[in-house]
């Protein structure tokens, strides 16, 4: 098939899907709330715009450590990430917006073939404060109370990696992952001044630490097309409080390829 059909046929494809009639969706709650939180991607910029099409190729996305071998000097990229809310409850309606950093990326190159770089990206995020007014018994009197829950958590995922150009066609590499973060969670309950009672805080936190490795391919094709592979092995994590394991876990495999027509 030639360029100009192919090219065509996907313009095609995409002005017959946006012609498709859409529906506004409402769900209940906030994913960042739940479990160990919201999951992040990770992605650059142009990786993002793709729906992550082109993230096994892209240097600037931590994923497919051979991707940094198209690096021709040095690269920095940092990228932002925020998360607007909105609560409906009968006529109230209140507004909020989580800023996230989740990409911070560096990367070098060291030699003709060989390319290293740091990144810290966003694995998962989980913040949140909810507010709820209700009663206490202290003694013979019931006093109003007003109950707060901050949640403060997340987990970054650590990355260095090494590319290696094996050829102008081929390229390998490999990363070490670190995951670390905290979770803290902080209780108050205020009562009226009024009433001569001080505010009761509880606060606990969670310590995170596991290790993965990924590596990774790329390999250009003839006819314009290229295609990259990568798989991450994950091994143990831990949440601890203090000198205590509480649980322990194993950070999720992941196995990825794709195929990019130029």
């Amino acid at each position: 098939m030639k360029r100009t059909h192919f090219v065509a046929l996907l313009t095609a494809a995409i002005a017959a899907a946006s012609a498709l009639p859409s529906a506004s969706l409402f769900a209940q709650g906030s994913i960042s709330m739940l479990g160990f939180g919201y999951p992040l991607n990770g992605l650059s910029i142009r990786a993002a715009g793709t729906a992550g099409a082109l993230a096994e190729f892209d240097l600037l996305t931590p994923r497919n450590p051979s991707s940094l071998a198209t690096l021709n000097r040095a690269a920095l990229a940092v990228s932002a990430e925020p998360e607007f809310r909105t609560l409906t409850y009968k006529s109230i309606k209140e507004s909020a917006t989580i800023q996230r950093i989740p990409l911070i990326m560096a990367a070098v190159r060291v030699s003709s073939r060989a390319v290293v770089s740091l990144s810290s990206t966003g694995f998962l995020d989980r913040n949140f404060t909810t507010q709820s007014t209700g009663e206490a018994l202290i003694g013979n009197q019931i006093l109003p109370t007003k109950d707060i829950a901050d949640v403060r958590g997340s987990i970054s995922d650590l990355r260095a990696a090494l590319s290696w150009n094996i050829n102008t066609r081929f390229a390998v590499g490999v990363g070490g992952h670190v995951f670390t973060g905290t979770s803290k969670l902080n209780l108050i309950r205020q009562f009226d001044d009024s009433t001569g009672f001080g505010r009761i805080n509880e606060a606990s936190g969670l310590q995170f630490l596991g290790k993965a490795l990924s590596f990774g391919g790329t390999a250009i094709l003839p006819k314009g097309f290229s295609a990259a592979a990568s798989y991450r092995a994950g091994f143990g994590i831990e949440a601890d409080n203090g000198d205590s394991v509480l649980t322990r876990a194993t950070v999720p495999d992941r196995l990825s390829a794709g195929l990019l027509y130029r």
